[in-house]
Order: C-alpha cells, then structure tokens, then sequence
C-alpha cells in the first residue's frame, strides 16, 4: 500500500482562518490576539500553541502533540509547555480555565464556543473534470465507468481494469472539506485494519493518491451496491423475508461494534453506507464510508505508529455531522457523539427495516408500525432518546435479534405458565366454595378433586414460587411484628433505648423455635438477619446466619433466590474480612448457575473480592466484561448494573486513573439518586466515592463538599459508629488535611481511630488505614517522633495482614520511608523505599502515580547520602512520572520538588551523615 506523503497542503488554507471564541479573536494569518477587543502581545510559540487548540477545539490534545507541533525537532522537557500555557492562559484572561482546560494525565483541550471565518474562499489546485474513460492519476490502466454518487464530501466512481476486467470504486476529494474527509477515512481505516485484522464485514481500502489532484481513495467493489439498491434489486422491502432482514441488521450491529471496540464512531450510520456482497440467500454487509467518523482514543494512534491524517485541519460543526433522520437526540442538542449516538442510528435503520421502508422516521407513535412486543422492546432499547437508557454495545443488538425465536418461545411459555396457573387457581377456589356450601364431598367433587390435583401436579414449578412466597411473606410478618419489633417495646425488653444490633440478636435467639419444619421460611429470616449484621458492619454474628440460610435453602431445593442473595452476602463478608480464598469459594458456583441474571451477580461479587484482594487489572477486565449484559438481562437501571458502575469507577480509582473514575462515579451518583432519592443509604455510598476520586484527582475544593455531605447524611442514616459513617469521616479528614486544615483532620482521625478499634478491632483493615493516614499527618505537622510511632506500627500490621506486596503495605512502607528521612535515618529510608519501589511496579504499573512518587522519595534520600548524579537523575523521572498521572502542577510534585530542594540545602550548608 502507498505510504501517504507528510506534506500538509492545506496549511496555507487553514493560514487564512480567524477564530472567535469568549470575548477573543485570533487571525491565522498575523497570529495576532485580541482580547476584548484590545490587542495581546504574547510570544510566537504561545500564539502558536493557542492555533493548534483552536484547529482541535473540543478534542483533547496531547502534551506530546503540541510539542511536536510547535517545536518540532526539539527535545523540551514538559515544563516548558507549562510554562507556555500559563503564560498563554494568562494573556487569555483564563485562570478559571473556561477556556483551555487542563487535563491531567494528557495534555490540554480548548472547552470554549469556537466560531470559524475564513477571509478567502479556500480552494484546492484546480481540480479536472472527471469524465466515463479517464484515468486517475497514477492508474493508467484503470479507466472511469461512472458517477456513483456525489456530495458535500466528493464524488464516487466506478473504475474498471482495462485488462482484467476488475472493477473497483474510486472516491474523489474536490476541495478542501473533502481532502479532509478523505485523511480521515484513511486514518481510520488504519485503525481498523490495525487493530482488528481483515473483516469481511468492513469494506476494504486497497491504496489511496494524496500527491496529485484529483486526490482520491480507492476501495474495493461491492457487487450489489448500498442496502437501498440491494433492497430494491429484490423488490423492495416486503418482497425479503424478515428474518434476512433481521440478519443483515445483526451483522450490520456486530461490524459497529467491532469498530466501537477500537474507539473509532461512525457518526454517519444510514442504509446508503452499509453494502451488501454475496449471494441473494446468504448476503454480507459491509460497513463503508468513515469519513465523517471521529477516533475516541486518539493515543491509539501512536501505539500503532500511524499518521494522524484527517484530524489536524480544523472542521467547523465536525461533531454535527451526520443525516438527520439518523441523528441521535444528544447530537442535535450540540452534544459531542459517542458510541450510544451510533447505535441510536442502528435503532432507526432497524424500526425502518421492520416496517419496510428507509424513508420513515421514528417519529412518536412508531411502535404502531411493528406488531412484534420483543422486536418493538428490541428498537427501543436502540434507539432510547435518553442515551443513558440505551444499549451500550451494539452486539447485545445483534444477540437479541438472533435468538428472537428463543426469545418469543420463552415468552410464550411463561404466558401459558401464568395462564395455566390462574386457571386452576380459579378452578380449585370455585370448588371449594362449593364444599363448604354442600357440607360434604361427592364422588364427583372427589374425583374432580384429584383432576385438580393432578394438574397442579403438573404446573407445580410454575405455582412453587408463588406458595412459597406467601408462606415466606406470612411467616416473616409474624416474625416482623412478634420476636424483632416486638422487642423495641419498653413493656417486653425492659429498655427504652434499644439498638438495632440488640433487636437482632434477641431475634435470632426464636428464630429456630419460630420457624420449626419450615425450612424455606427459616432460611428466608436468617438470610434477612445475616444481610442486616452486614448492613451494621457487625461481621461475626453475620456469618452463621448467612450459613445457617445458604444450608437451609440448598437443602429445601425450592429457594434458589434465598440461596444466591445468602452466597454474595457470604461473599461479601468474607471478603471485608480479607478472606479472599473463602470469598472466592462460595461465590464459584453462582459463575456455574444456570440463570444468566446470577452468574452476572456472581461476577459482580467477584470482581468485588478481587479489587479487595489487589488485583485491580483482572477486576477492571471483569467489570467491562460482564457490564453489557448486566444491563441487558437487569437493566441499565437495575441495582446490579448501578453497583457494576461503581465498582468499575472504584478500579479505575485504584488503577491511578482518576478521570475515568470520576465519570463513572458521577453517573453512579445520577443513577442512584434517580432511583432512591437524595436521603438513601445506597445514594450515600456513590457520593462518598465520588467526593474520595474527586480528593484523589487533587480536586479538593470540589471534594470537600461531597465528603461533608456524605459524612452528615450517613450520621442521619447510620449513627455515628457505623463502618459507612466512619469511613466518609476518615475522607472526609484527608480533604481537611490537604487543604492544611491540620487541627480538623487530627481531631477527625483519632476520634474516628478511637471507635474503630472499639467497634471493629485493632486487627481490622479500616484500623490500619487509619494508622497509616494518621502517621502522614502528623508528618505534615512537623511531628516526626508520632510520625514515625504510628507509620510503624500500621505497617507492621498491615505486612501481617496482607502480606508485603499488597497496595495498603507498600503505600505504607513509602509513607514510612519518608518519616524516616524526616528523623534523619537516611540510609533506613533509601532501603525501605527501594524495596518498595521494586515491589510496587507489578502492582501498580510502570507510569501510576505512585511510582513516580517512591521514585522522587528514593531520589531525594540517595542525595542525602551523598549520591548525587543519581539522585538528579531518579527525581527527574519521579516528577515526570507524577505530571503525566496527575497533571503538571499539582500537589503531589510539589511537595516532592519542596523535599529536593531541602535536601539540597540541607547538603550544600552540612552535608549530613547517614
């Protein structure tokens, strides 16, 4: 394949844009500011940052890329661009950053409203007109056919090899928008093939002239042409059998979702770009015609080494783009589009296929046009105008329409089921009515007595759950009113001041009295009891009753339900307890059950267990893994996906990836709050993470009250001495503390140490947390003797506990290091945070946060002990590590540099002995 050539023709083109954005204009071809209708005088190199973020306004833009760009072949370290967007952001009048926003970890992106003039028409070289027998440039053997089709984006040609007869589809850029579009498709048409291999459902990009006009792709021919001339070829869309229609549908869902799964959007997903090979009885669609498509992931470039043609010349409405009959609702709201706007386009290509004809829109009333309930559910959830109600995988589309006729048997069956019950329920109840009116039974009500019988014989797995729920419900109230609120009674516990925790446990003492030969209900209150111990963080007494209901209910046969809730509840416990080999064990054979909805709860639980357990990687795979059909099989609303949603944010926490997490922790929050209001405990939970990410990410303004407000609505919920309470108290200090608020951060912290141990035990996870934050603070207090008292003795518990190579010890072990330099101890300190350093890559990876902070601590204590080439060299890279993963500028690398710059003060005045 011809490489691309690197020349830039429409340089001098984009040279003749001016730009209008807040209260600013910038001219391309002075480079010239005003701000406020006053002229900025700023240096070239900061002018010239500022065209390329106005050239990519929206996108983000990597510190990497403006490097490039504005000092290509130079090798500048990154505080150079720093420095060159706060002078820029300074001459901008942009300290709230409305205008360029930093984000951290990746270079920069211009946020604000961009307008787009050009002061001369741009145009191409003078392009030819292209006739039936020409010969593109650089392909004398092929000779035009004919026009294809044409366009804002160019025009389409058959071509035809003058000796093989071989026909191929040649795509022509007329002008500058369209040379554009061209780069674009070729960029993404790399990605594709680079990433996914050969696809027969993707149409093929053979070669491609960039060098002279007319500048054109070339791809490869599709016999039958686009869906509309297919369609047409048979007669029309009532002359094809839905099912083939269906199938094209679901190859069509399958190739966007293979091109999703590598970043790359459509944006222009409409029947005219999708073609049809093969035969009339086994037909293939191809995916054609990217180039109004967008890259999601622009660093995947760079890992496939390619050329980032299409996405350098400014696009004035780039995101916009697209047929509006096939425009998801977010896009022509202005919103930037995402994989859910694609397959809203699939949705309507699909309720069009269903009615039988492309030029309906979905317009309200629709489902009238579709007589099937699963088909009419199916294009719903594909095309939902709130596109957080949408599928979020364009294959769990093609999944329900394959097994549609599974789908429908399904249906029926439990509809007869149903049905069948309700009318021997009616059947039974009439004759019983009849027994008592006749006082005695005949030999005809005998025997349609035992017809009864034998048919709810028959359907008794349809009724089972139902008797049993009643039986549960019956029994639970009893038990409800008599042994648990019973006990709140002055009268009957002799206390006006009962707890929960003392409700329970007077309650558990009847349970097996009350519930005697009646295994299903027992197990149904014990399940109730354990989950309410672990709702209070009271995990021994959770434990037997948990036991006691999985034991009951797998003996019964007939409580499945009970038996799954009671195995995550052990699941869970277990793995609060750090028991992960225990956790795993129960948890095995909900990944083995026959119900699709609990082996997705059985992933959840163990991706749970593994987060717990450190390994955050195979936890984030999981969580990714099983999302899609959580949210096909419960819902995207469900408990389960909501739950799923944060557990993915809290891995991507984990993982140092700060951005992420707080994304999904804001939609958890929306979710939950939609779902169970402001007040709930479960809303309280996706706060309390989120106000953690937000401290994480260094957004403490933004963190403080999220924290405040989780901690004072969990004191409503919880009390004062709940495990949640105490925990978004002890977030809630870390904030404090880095906004230097140390008095408010020690008196949370050992008040909250305090009632930990007496609560849960010194042994306990949280406890040395604690521990650990306490002995940190007490470092920022300038107290290194406490320091040092407490960093030890967390760390040696946490080392029993979780072994030397867990997060929580090696994130100890660094704190502790960098007491011990504050006691001088500077050889103990180097050894501890070289071991550490060691023991945290494979942990964390090679660019998280935490190793560039180890690698600047181990630095700066090599530079006491007098080591000094080395120890420049290390804290270069321990700053560079913590700017890529935090951003530049941020709290962790100062605090760093302020180390450095001690140590070599300290050396210069006396250098000290180890």
């Amino acid at each position: 394949m011809q490489t691309p050539s690197p020349r830039r023709p429409t340089d001098s083109l984009r040279r003749e844009l001016r730009f209008r954005f807040n209260d600013c204009v910038f001219d391309g071809r002075s480079l010239g500011l005003t701000v406020g209708g006053t002229v900025v005088k700023l240096e070239r190199k900061q002018l010239e940052v500022l065209f390329y973020l106005l050239q990519h306004a929206g996108e983000v833009v990597t510190k990497q890329e403006l490097l490039d760009e504005v000092w290509a072949g130079r090798i500048l370290s990154d505080a150079v661009l720093t420095k060159c967007i706060a002078r820029l952001r300074q001459g901008l009048g942009d300290e709230s950053q409305a205008i360029i926003k930093t984000v951290h970890g990746y270079g920069y992106r211009l946020v604000a409203a961009v307008q787009v003039e050009t002061s001369a028409a741009p145009s191409l070289p003078q392009i030819p007109e292209l006739n039936p027998g020409d010969a593109p440039p650089l392909r004398p053997q092929w000779a035009l056919v004919r026009r294809l089709g044409s366009g804002a984006m160019g025009e389409a040609w058959l071509a035809q090899h003058g000796k093989t007869g071989e026909k191929r589809v040649f795509k022509f850029g007329l002008d500058a928008g369209s040379l554009t579009s061209l780069k674009r498709e070729i960029t993404l048409y790399r990605v594709l093939h680079d990433s996914l291999g050969p696809r027969p459902d993707l149409v093929r990009l053979l070669d491609w002239n960039l060098d002279e006009v007319p500048f054109y792709l070339e791809s490869e021919y599709v016999e039958h042409g686009s869906l509309l001339d297919w369609a047409d070829a048979q007669g029309g869309w009532g002359q094809i059998a839905l099912t083939q229609r269906l199938e094209l549908m679901a190859q069509v869902a399958e190739a966007l979702s293979a091109a999703h799964s590598v970043g790359v959007l459509h944006k222009d997903l409409k029947p005219s770009n999708v073609l049809v090979a093969g035969d009339r009885d086994s037909p293939q669609v191809k995916l054609a015609d990217f180039g109004s498509g967008r890259l999601v992931d622009l660093a995947r470039l760079e890992a496939l080494e390619i050329t980032r043609l299409g996405f350098t010349a400014t696009q004035v409405g780039a995101d916009s783009g697209g047929t509006p009959f096939y425009l998801a609702p977010e896009v022509l709201a202005g919103q930037a589009p995402t994989a859910r706007s694609d397959i809203y386009a699939l949705g309507v290509m699909l309720y069009q296929c269903v009615a039988g004809d492309t030029r309906k829109p979905l317009a309200p009333g629709w489902e009238s046009d579709v007589d099937d309930p699963l088909l009419r559910e199916d294009i719903a959830a594909a095309a939902a105008g709130d596109a957080t109600q949408r599928l979020g995988d364009a294959s769990l589309l093609a999944q329900r329409l394959r097994s549609l006729e599974a789908r429908r048997s399904e249906r029926a069956a439990e509809q007869a089921a149903r049905d069948e019950a309700q009318r021997l329920r009616e059947l039974l109840e009439g004759t019983r009515k009849r027994r008592r009116q006749w006082g005695i039974a005949s030999a005809a009500l005998a025997a349609v007595l035992c017809v009864v019988s034998v048919l709810l014989w028959q359907v008794r797995h349809a009724e089972q759950r139902a008797r049993n729920d009643a039986e549960i419900a019956a029994a639970v109230n009893q038990f409800l009113t008599q042994d648990l609120l019973g006990q709140a009674n002055p009268l009957v516990s002799g206390r006006s001041d009962v707890r929960v925790r003392d409700l329970l446990d007077a309650a558990v003492k009847n349970v097996g009295a009350r519930f005697s030969g009646r295994p299903v209900a027992e197990a149904s209150v014990r399940a109730a009891l354990g989950n309410a111990y672990l709702g209070l963080g009271q995990f021994t007494p959770a434990q037997p009753e948990l036991e006691s209901a999985l034991r009951l209910a797998e003996a019964s046969g007939e409580a499945d339900t009970i038996a799954v809730n009671a195995r995550v509840d052990l699941g869970a416990l277990h793995t609060r307890r750090s028991e992960y080999a225990k956790a795993r064990d129960v948890l095995a054979p909900l990944l083995a059950h026959a119900d699709p909805a609990v082996r997705v709860r059985g992933e959840i639980a163990t991706a749970f267990a593994l987060m717990a357990e450190g390994d955050f990687k195979s936890a984030l795979a999981r969580l990714r893994e099983v999302r899609p059909r959580v949210e096909t099989l419960l819902g995207p609303t469900s408990t389960e996906a909501l739950t799923t949603l944060s557990y993915l944010a809290s891995a991507h926490r984990q993982l140092g990836q700060y951005k992420e997490a707080i994304v999904l922790y804001r939609q958890a929050l929306a979710g939950q709050e939609a779902q169970h209001g402001k007040g709930h405990v479960a809303t309280l939970e996706a706060m309390r993470s989120l106000g953690g990410a937000l401290y994480l990410s260094g957004a403490l303004a933004e963190a403080l009250p999220v924290l405040e407000s989780a901690s004072k609505l969990s004191v409503e919920l919880n009390g004062p001495r709940h495990d949640r309470t105490l925990n978004s108290l002890s977030d809630l200090a870390l904030v404090k503390q880095d906004l230097k608020d140390y008095p408010g951060a020690e008196a949370l912290m050992l008040s909250t140490l305090e009632v930990r141990g007496a609560e849960y035990g010194k042994d306990s996870a949280d406890y040395r947390t604690l521990l650990n934050n306490l002995g940190v603070l007490y470092g920022e207090m300038g107290d290194p003797v406490r320091q040092h008292q407490y960093l030890a003795q967390g760390c040696a518990a946490e080392k029993a506990a979780s072994g030397p190579s867990s997060p929580d010890t090696l994130i100890c072990h660094h704190n502790l290091a960098l007491a011990l330099m504050d006691l001088k101890r500077y050889a103990e300190a180097a050894a501890l945070e070289q071991e550490t350093m060691a023991l945290g890559e494979p942990v964390f990876g090679a660019e998280h946060m935490f190793m560039g902070a180890t690698r600047s601590a181990y630095a700066v204590a090599l530079g006491y002990l007098g080591r000094t080439q080395e120890s420049e060299k290390l804290f270069a890279e321990g700053v560079a590590l913590l700017d890529k993963a935090l951003g530049p500028g941020n709290d962790r690398t100062a605090k760093a540099i302020q180390r450095r710059d001690a140590m070599r003060a300290a050396m210069s005045a006396a250098p000290a002995t180890p």
